[in-house]
């Protein structure tokens, strides 16, 4: 039996073209430094995923995408002033597109055209290599739910970008210990000026401390900001597609199947080890240590509202969860994320049953 499709031939591939371009014109916006432009960046992954999971053309947004953004790059890098080469001019707008389009595929259309497939793990995904989402779905043993599956593969790329991208920068300006230095030289000043006006720092921390601190703080907060954009953007783009009526298969009960695979355990507390090593190597442990926590962390935070349900209380318990542990103090939901993995507690030991109580919000 043939089957049908709801929409017109065609019609989703000019949508995929659309989509593309909104997440171009997004990634784009990133460059004008204000908090609007920033919190619409961080949009850029949600067209290419409604494209990847809703319609199955998500690689044409991603080509769209590199494109657009490439187009972009080339225009605001055409800007000759007196005196300069055409050629010069020429070669650096090459380059600068070139790094640009490179970031945006790395950085952004790659790891969410992946987590669109893994969202399509049970259908065709068209203009995508043949059985692609299942080889995709198989790297990571324990937890087959999509859920699963994504939150690991988030994670993973999440601290490898940074990772990725530390590496690139010390190679280009002198190795980890000349950026650590210089860039601490560069705040400085506002460190003092913030000091001058009053701020006082903890006993024992002089500015240059609270400096280094800072520098080397940067990177595991750029790599947990991306595993909670890519995270959050997949959740709005499955909300999307199911409102649409286009989710392959049913929404997932996302607090009981929240459960990261066990190797991440041994891992994360590896990694954390390995952090007192310090130098680069201790700064890439970092990376994944704190990485891995946010992950663990989300982990215990579905913990709680999985075997919390049918409980008189629960309403006021999961309110006094969310002002202590997520705003104020997360490493006991990371400690409760990381038992749940290696212990599975109580009903969250089998996931692979149905829920007929699946739900998000609950």
């Amino acid at each position: 039996m043939t089957k049908k499709h709801t929409l017109e031939f065609g019609t989703p591939h000019v949508l995929a073209l659309g989509a593309g371009i909104a997440s171009a014109l997004l990634f784009s916006l990133a460059g004008r430094g204000t908090f609007a432009a920033m919190l619409l960046a961080y949009l850029s992954p949600l067209p290419l995923m409604i494209a990847a999971l809703g319609f199955g053309t998500g690689l044409i947004s991603l080509v769209t995408g590199v494109l657009g953004i490439a187009m972009l790059g080339a225009l605001a890098s055409v800007n000759p002033g007196e005196g300069v080469d055409v050629s010069e001019l020429r070669q650096q707008t090459l380059v600068n597109v070139a790094q640009i389009a490179a970031i945006y595929f790395l950085s952004l259309g790659l790891p969410s055209f992946c987590l669109g497939l893994l969202g399509r793990t049970d259908q065709q995904s068209t203009l995508a290599p043949h059985g692609f989402a299942h080889s995709l779905a198989s790297l990571w043993h324990g937890p087959h739910q999509p859920v699963a599956r994504a939150t690991a593969f988030a994670l993973f790329v999440s601290a490898l970008l940074v990772t990725a991208g530390s590496f690139w920068i010390w190679s280009r300006h002198g190795g980890f210990h000349a950026v650590v230095d210089k860039t601490v030289e560069e705040i400085l000043p506002l460190l003092s000026q913030v000091e001058t006006s009053g701020v006082k720092w903890p006993a024992d921390f002089k500015t240059a401390d609270i400096a280094r601190i800072i520098v080397l703080a940067f990177g595991p907060f750029i790599a947990a900001s991306t595993f909670l954009m890519l995270v959050v953007n997949l959740w709005l783009a499955g909300r999307v597609v199911q409102v649409s009526g286009l989710l392959p298969q049913p929404w997932p009960d996302i607090p009981h199947n929240l459960r990261l695979p066990r190797i991440f355990a041994p891992l994360f507390i590896l990694a954390c080890v390995l952090t007192f090593l310090g130098g680069p190597s201790g700064f890439i442990a970092l990376v994944f240590a704190v990485t891995f926590g946010l992950g663990f962390a989300l982990q215990g935070l579905g913990a709680i509202h999985d075997l919390t349900r049918g409980l008189s209380y629960r309403v006021p318990l999961l309110i006094i969860v969310y002002l202590a542990f997520v705003l104020l103090m997360p490493w006991p939901l990371t400690l409760l994320g990381l038992v749940d993995t290696i212990f599975p507690l109580g009903k969250r030991r089998d996931l692979t049953k149905p829920r007929s109580d699946a739900s998000l919000g609950s």
